[in-house]
């Protein structure tokens, strides 16, 4: 695992098409930080972040309905963890068929009598980032709901009827119970998800905008895909990679930092 790491860091350093490698210094990180398209498309991926807390609440809510065992819990269980399985390729074609100018979504809203709504959605920066962000929350949130499940089901019996002889009702259960226990599984969900969004939208932004329009849909791990194997700008990707892995990193770090600080607040 060292050698592929030492040849990325390595590579960051130089001018290299793939085949052969100038060694340049500092010359792709500073062309990175002074270029406006990387911090336009460090924006993109701030926008996409919002998918992350989407994702960890639509999982709890419906991890709890389901584990106070609803009319219909088990097939809704089903149902919802379905989306999950699927490829994001076809995620992706199916949500750009339903956001099409002629498709499905802009058809219903002329037949209910809303054209001021119809748009083109993959046109604009705004509507066509709302679409990806719903796609990914509607393929992941499936995922999220079986882990809070999870971690639900490892939750003693006895301390719900310590709470409900204390006279506490469902709500407050679900407040000082359920959630200080599950602050582990959010912990991991909100990493997870974080990390996801940097670096597993390629087949999304594929499928249903190619990065467009412009720059305006394109995270940064598909601006990689694009200078190394469109542009063959491969040192200057790896300079890219490196720097990602070094956001996934801080993120990974702040966030541990504050569950530990969440703990000691709660004992």
């Amino acid at each position: 695992m060292a050698v592929p790491i030492i040849n990325v860091v390595y590579h960051s350093f130089t001018l290299w098409d793939g085949l052969k490698a100038k060694f340049i210094g500092l010359e792709n990180y500073a062309y990175m930080f002074t270029n406006g398209d990387f911090w336009h498309i460090m924006g993109n991926n701030a926008l996409f972040l919002i998918a992350v807390p989407l994702i960890i609440m639509i999982s709890l809510i419906v991890a709890v309905l389901i584990y106070e065992e609803v009319k219909g819990w088990k097939f809704f269980r089903s149902v919802f963890f379905l989306p999950y399985v699927l490829s994001a390729v076809v995620v992706g074609y199916l949500f750009r068929s339903l956001f099409a100018y002629g498709g499905p979504i802009n058809q219903i809203l002329g037949s209910l009598g809303m054209e001021a709504l119809k748009t083109d959605w993959l046109s604009s920066r705004g509507t066509a980032i709302f679409v990806i962000i719903l796609a990914v929350v509607w393929t992941q949130f499936g995922y999220g709901m079986l882990v809070y499940l999870a971690g639900m089901s490892s939750i003693s019996p006895s301390v719900f009827e310590a709470s409900k002889i204390d006279g506490a009702n469902w709500f407050q259960r679900f407040v000082h119970v359920i959630l200080p226990m599950l602050i582990r599984t959010t912990e991991f969900l909100v990493i997870l998800n974080t990390i996801f969004v940097f670096t597993s939208l390629f087949d999304y932004i594929y499928t249903i905008t190619r990065g467009g329009p412009g720059y305006d849909t394109m995270p940064i791990n598909y601006w990689i895909y694009m200078k190394a194997f469109r542009s063959n700008e491969m040192g200057f990707a790896c300079a890219l990679a490196l720097v990602l892995f070094g956001i996934l990193l801080v993120i990974s770090l702040i966030q541990r930092k504050i569950v530990n600080k969440a703990d000691d607040w709660g004992e």
